[in-house]
């Protein structure tokens, strides 16, 4: 079904976050997250939470007589009967997913949290990303701005700042909430809360799944201000031309201070499929 297929999921911790799966049928992206106060092996227990849920929801997926919110209920269910359930509890384990699948003549598409879906379609691209995350991540990071300029301090050094953990923290009460954000965690409260949209598929030329390391190529680093020249690019070259362009920017801003984020280098994870509806290509 697919002609083209590229796949990038990199990381510089001892443990990717993010992680991906994809099938004839469909494809995603988990991004997780961890307590605000990470513990000492937090970074395993989020990447054994979004390993283990992937395992359990490309099962449930390819079960076409259920709905994608459905087999997301289930994976959890599923995941969490694990020996590690107390310890996704303990470190406030939490994931962002976007997955793109296709039953008959539609495309569907489901997003929950900051991974974004972008779809090719007729001589445009449709973005599809929640903006709850978004709007309060902008509002720290709007914070970290104006203490780097008060105390003449990187941007850096602003992101340890006591005001500036204490609204992480507050951000992170409005998890699960109408006036916060969803998302995936172990309650399963986010899911129903998810968005979730359907195409007709003929219209589809190709798409996009990416964690929010991924996207800052568009949103954060300035690098594609144009969404069909970042398709026509991953394309024509490799997608890890384009990693290493993310990564050439961020690492000349490692005091995050050009372009201001929370961390230097996010996981950056990408699932890129073209040439749809198209002869093959060989």
């Amino acid at each position: 079904m697919f002609n083209f297929l590229q796949i990038v999921n990199y990381t510089e911790k001892n443990f990717n976050e993010d992680t991906y799966f994809v099938s004839n049928d469909f494809a995603f992206v988990i991004d997780g997250a961890s307590a605000i106060t990470n513990k000492d092996n937090s970074n395993y227990i989020v990447h054994s939470f979004v390993n283990n849920f992937k395992k359990n929801l490309s099962k449930e997926l390819f079960n076409k007589e259920i709905s994608i919110v459905k087999a997301l209920e289930l994976a959890l269910e599923n995941t969490l009967n694990s020996k590690l359930k107390d310890e996704y509890t303990f470190n406030d384990v939490s994931a962002a997913i976007s997955i793109v699948r296709f039953i008959d003549d539609y495309c569907e598409v489901y997003t929950l949290g900051d991974c974004s879906v972008l779809l090719e379609l007729d001589n445009t691209i449709k973005t599809f990303k929640s903006k709850d995350i978004e709007l309060l991540d902008k509002k720290v990071i709007d914070k970290m701005k104006n203490i780097s300029i008060k105390e003449n301090i990187s941007i850096l050094e602003s992101r340890k700042h006591d005001i500036v953990i204490n609204h992480l923290k507050n951000n992170r009460l409005l998890k699960n909430k109408e006036n916060g954000y969803w998302i995936l965690d172990t309650t399963g409260i986010g899911i129903k809360n998810g968005f979730y949209t359907r195409i007709e598929k003929d219209e589809v030329k190709g798409f996009l799944i990416c964690s929010d390391g991924f996207s800052q190529v568009y949103d954060t680093l300035n690098i594609y201000s144009d969404l069909n020249k970042l398709f026509l690019d991953l394309k024509i070259f490799s997608i890890n031309k384009v990693l290493f362009t993310i990564l050439e920017k961020q690492n000349n801003d490692k005091l995050l201070n050009e372009f201001p984020r929370f961390f230097k280098t996010d996981d950056i994870t990408a699932v890129y499929i073209g040439g749809m509806n198209e002869s093959l290509r060989i």
